[in-house]
């Protein structure tokens, strides 16, 4: 019996009193959807967990030892035992290492009886470090007494906290002292900075060249963030250069790069959500959307000659033709034979003069000399010069414009076309992720950063490159004002309309209290209300400006090609002059 009691001392009553509080705790405080983690090294001093167990009868993962599990649970809650305040330690390290969620909920628990073994305040130093601050500590002060402890991170001239406080939990009347032990930390910062990577990204992000002050549509929803939550801002460019940041090298670049490493807090860069960065960041929660489209230079111009046929659409373009063609058809028809025997089978007198000739001169509004005198023949006349009037009319008011707008060939209906006609393409390297599935385009895909992406841009513009890229729609249209001589096309086809969100690290605690302020900016509309100001209302310039344009006089480039049938029809009628003369000269000598 001496040698078992040193293996298992006595349990004092004060390790199943905490036993029994970590379960109080855990009932009230903890989400009963997820799974509760509880992790213990030793079966010395089990009485606490046994305690525990017995009293909390909502689903557990009971884990002994350090071991990653093949497929792990979310798991945003934990309960912690430990031998000694080293045990302790090194559990809450390895929690870190291994990436549990550093935002979840902690009771941790140190089963030594003796006070000498569970410093608390070696315990609340290391979870600073690790920035857990949703924790409770329980040990025991002697053999029948416990005491808790808690702490806040942030505090009034020091931002980064390791006193913990006593919670009075021990000597409760009734069960509402274990309810809401768990409050927002950090919904005060005390003017600590929160520290932000971004670069200058227009209409979206505007940098001071002296102060770095953000503005525009994602910087004045920072600043109004950073002013909420009492914090200072801090802006941070990405090392790497003004680049979104992609995966390398297992490891992340750009402005999500500094976010992986711990150089910065949140970035924000307008950047579509990818499975990628879902998997290994923390997002926020969403406050707009954006649209990533394809965009690529002008078509080129159609011949000059093509804008006499443009007011009419293809099928009426027929139609006039099968029209005269038919005319031409009945012309030759009452010069045959055949119609000599039914003129002779009708008794109806010759057709003098020439019904193409006639028809031809009733439609460019010249003057015949004759008129049929039968009702019939008459009303066919009048109704033919009707039709030429409204034809004719509807086609000169529609000519002017044509003459003086630019006409393009056909514009890309869709990127199967750009890809048909293998012209290159890419954009980000983020957005390729989109592609995955399609294995020709993903392949082809040049990925370009954010400075290339932008040089592109204005290349497409200039019309000096067959390029066709992927950006974000607004930055397109930002492009286009401040260069207001430009044109692109934009192709109908999105590639993706993807919500507007901020990338934290994974299990970030500052997500939540960001999180929290977004979602009241979107309630409140004020979000709408910055994206209005320095998007919505470019866009409604911009379209203002396309709808009005620029007066510009006629050239002799828009008359060109009516000159060139005006002289065509110079020269054919001098030739039938020259055969007329010729042929009656000879006529005439006969």
């Amino acid at each position: 019996m001496n040698h078992t009691a040193n293996i298992l001392p006595p349990n004092p009553e004060a390790l199943r009193t905490i036993g029994w509080i970590a379960a109080k705790i855990a009932y009230y405080n903890f989400d009963w959807r997820y799974i509760t983690l509880v992790m213990f090294h030793t079966i010395q001093y089990v009485v606490a967990l046994d305690s525990f167990l017995s009293n909390y009868k909502q689903s557990v993962i009971l884990k002994r030892g350090k071991f990653i599990p093949q497929h792990r649970n979310v798991v945003p809650q934990y309960v912690l035992f430990g031998k000694d305040t080293d045990s302790l330690i090194d559990t809450i390290n390895w929690l870190d290492k291994s990436k549990y969620d550093n935002s979840g909920k902690y009771i941790i628990i140190c089963t030594s009886p003796y006070n000498r073994d569970c410093q608390e305040s070696l315990i609340f130093v290391t979870l600073s470090k690790v920035l857990i601050v949703n924790a409770i500590y329980l040990r025991a002060k002697s053999l029948n007494e416990l005491m808790a402890f808690s702490y806040k991170i942030v505090l009034p001239d020091k931002c980064i906290n390791s006193e913990p406080y006593v919670l009075n939990i021990t000597k409760c009347s009734s069960d509402d002292c274990f309810k809401n032990l768990y409050p927002e930390k950090l919904k005060n910062f005390f003017k600590c900075p929160l520290i932000i990577s971004t670069f200058e990204q227009p209409p979206f992000m505007y940098l001071n060249n002296v102060t770095m002050e953000p503005s525009g549509g994602d910087g004045d929803i920072v600043k109004l963030v950073a002013n909420v939550l009492n914090a200072t801002l801090v802006i941070k460019t990405p090392i790497e250069g003004n680049d979104a940041g992609l995966f390398r090298y297992n490891n992340w670049t750009g402005s999500l790069g500094d976010v992986y490493n711990d150089r910065v807090h949140v970035s924000v860069c307008s950047l579509p959500v990818t499975a990628n960065k879902y998997g290994n960041f923390q997002i926020s929660f969403i406050y707009n959307y954006m649209d990533i489209v394809w965009t690529a230079q002008l078509p080129p111009f159609k011949p000059s000659w093509q804008k006499l046929l443009s007011p009419y659409q293809t099928d009426l373009r027929i139609a006039l033709f099968f029209m005269f063609v038919g005319i031409v058809c009945v012309n030759a028809f009452t010069n045959s034979s055949m119609w000599r025997n039914i003129r002779r089978v009708v008794k109806m007198r010759p057709i003098r003069s020439s019904l193409l000739f006639y028809s031809w001169a009733l439609f460019l509004a010249m003057p015949i000399m004759k008129m049929p005198r039968r009702r019939p023949l008459l009303l066919v006349v009048y109704t033919w010069i009707w039709f030429c009037f409204v034809v004719k009319n509807a086609y000169q008011s529609v000519l002017i414009r044509s003459l003086k707008n630019d006409i393009y060939e056909d514009f890309f209906s869709d990127f199967e076309s750009v890809v048909k006609n293998k012209l290159p393409y890419g954009g980000l390297a983020t957005l390729r992720e989109y592609y995955i599935d399609e294995p020709l385009i993903y392949k082809n895909w040049i990925a370009l950063d954010y400075d290339d992406a932008k040089d592109t841009l204005d290349r497409i513009s200039n019309e000096s490159t067959d390029f066709v890229l992927a950006m974000n729609r607004e930055i397109i249209i930002e492009h286009l004002i401040v260069h207001n001589t430009r044109r692109l096309q934009l192709l109908p086809e999105k590639i993706v309309n993807s919500p507007t969100v901020m990338y934290f690290k994974k299990h970030s605690v500052l997500t939540q209290p960001v999180s929290h302020v977004l979602s009241i900016c979107v309630e409140a509309g004020l979000t709408q209300r910055t994206y209005r100001n320095y998007i919505s209302h470019k866009k409604q310039l911009f379209s203002q400006r396309l709808v009005k344009g620029q007066r510009k006089p006629l050239t002799f480039d828009n008359f060109r090609a009516c000159m060139i049938l005006i002289v065509f029809g110079w020269c054919l009628s001098t030739i039938f002059f020259a055969a007329e003369a010729y042929c009656g000269r000879i006529e005439a000598e006969s």
